[in-house]
């Protein structure tokens, strides 16, 4: 039990810092440097993140993948509200 307990923690260390480094990037408009960190989130190994968060991470990477900075910028954004709101940040 005390191996999963420190990978647990240790994923929730990870998760706080993916999203707190998508923060600093997202308000310094560096997107390709925020959205670079989203994979990070959305591995099975880390805590499953609400469906509403996934989504809207999803799609800020689809979007930068397709060149569309400003529709990035807005999930971006939208996914920053709804981690502050649910305590990731």
């Amino acid at each position: 039990m005390g191996v999963y307990a420190g990978v647990a923690a240790g994923c929730s260390i990870l998760l706080a810092g993916a999203v707190a480094l998508i923060y600093i990037a997202y308000v310094h408009h560096k997107i390709n440097t925020a959205v670079a960190c989203i994979p990070t989130l959305l591995l099975p190994t880390q805590q499953p993140l609400p469906e509403a968060l996934t989504q809207h991470l999803e799609q800020a990477l689809r979007a930068n993948e397709s060149n569309d900075a400003q529709t990035s910028y807005t999930h971006l954004q939208r996914a920053i509200e709804l981690a502050q709101q649910w305590g990731y940040l």
